[in-house]
């Protein structure tokens, strides 16, 4: 499963996500090499995780893409 996120957000939401304590694959990892050019697409693949740490872990990611989008937005005015 993927999401995507705004356009050049993606590392930016794996970070923040890192620093929550949540690993995700490396932003672009769906793409040849490892590189979206537009830095959006972020590949979920849980493995081995109790439903309630999967449940968690999307809990974090959502916040962290809200936290990307909100700061992304607030640069743009």
């Amino acid at each position: 499963m993927t999401v995507n996120t705004l356009p050049d957000l993606a590392s930016e939401v794996v970070s923040l996500a890192g620093a929550a304590g949540v690993k995700l694959t490396p932003a672009g990892a769906t793409h040849p090499g490892g590189h979206d050019p537009e830095d959006r697409i972020i590949r979920l693949a849980p493995t081995f995780a109790a439903d309630d740490e999967v449940a968690a872990a999307t809990e974090i990611l959502a916040l962290c893409i809200e936290l990307a989008s909100v700061r992304r937005l607030g640069r743009a005015k």
